[in-house]
């Protein structure tokens, strides 16, 4: 009996996941939106619509986007704090993200790598990789782990997902911060936008101290600094959440800070700085 021919065939994104491994789901989306991927005659291709699995589609534009892409992009503050043979230490500056989230935004870790190391991006059978091993927040800057082949990305993985780095941060907050262990059971809200506290979620620990930071800017007369440090895994939003929860909001924090329009006008930022690595491969 001949299968229906809906069955055998697949939907367009998901040719397109094929055809360009390691694609982000949002990235082959774009990919299709944009028109870099058409049917042979040239028409727009929905990503929804079914296609065969050896059809031959044009590429042609988004291979010059590939192209463009794997030329990389420098941003002003990025720099390289120490590069060893399979991995890299970076500092990341405010505005830039952690992983390439959308094609046509360069600016990310992975693209300011692929302009340091020309052919970094031949290492990888991935179009587009995610370099940085772990992530902070486009408005948080600082030091990052960065994999510089397919291999160390694993090791670093693995070190991150068993607990074996402490990140330390300074954080300018309001309120009047004192100094000990915050505890709080956390859990993300929807899509991973906002972090809350949950009774049943995992719990996590950091530990705050009272910091006189050089070289970071106090923000507004009233806002102090802490010394923010989270052992083991860690969870998203982590120490934003954690120092709202204790009261202590980070300046410039729309999305923890429940007093956030009366507050004195900052910079469009939240003002924290990821400062130090402790990890089984070194200490920055």
């Amino acid at each position: 009996m001949d299968m229906p021919e809906i069955i055998t065939k697949i939907r367009a994104d998901k040719w397109a996941r094929n055809r360009f491994p390691g694609l982000s789901r949002r990235q082959v989306e774009e990919s299709l939106s944009q028109g870099w991927i058409r049917r042979a005659d040239g028409r727009r291709l929905p990503k929804g619509e079914r296609v065969e699995p050896g059809a031959v589609l044009q590429t042609e534009e988004f291979e010059k986007v590939l192209d463009r892409l794997r030329q990389g992009s420098s941003v002003d503050g990025f720099r390289i704090v120490e590069a060893r043979s399979d991995f890299c230490v970076v500092y990341k500056p405010v505005g830039v993200d952690s992983v390439p989230l959308r094609l046509e935004d360069e600016r990310n870790v992975t693209a300011c790598l692929f302009a340091e190391f020309p052919e970094l991006w031949r290492r990888f059978d991935s179009a587009y990789p995610e370099l940085a091993v772990h992530r902070l927040d486009r408005h948080t800057e600082g030091l990052m782990i960065a994999a510089l082949t397919p291999e160390a990305h694993a090791r670093w993985r693995s070190h991150f997902d068993s607990g074996q780095v402490t990140k330390t941060y300074f954080a300018w907050v309001w309120g009047e911060p004192s100094e000990g262990v915050l505890t709080h059971r956390l859990e993300c809200l929807g899509k991973g936008d906002r972090v809350v506290e949950a009774a049943d979620g995992p719990e996590f620990h950091c530990e705050v101290e009272i910091a006189e930071p050089v070289g970071f800017p106090r923000p507004h007369e009233d806002a102090h600094c802490c010394s923010v440090t989270c052992p083991g895994e860690g969870f998203r939003h982590q120490v934003r959440a954690q120092m709202a929860l204790a009261g202590w909001p980070l300046v410039g924090d729309t999305v923890y800070d429940p007093e956030l329009s009366s507050r004195p006008t900052v910079d469009d930022r939240h003002f924290l700085y990821a400062v130090e690595l402790q990890t089984p491969e070194g200490n920055w």
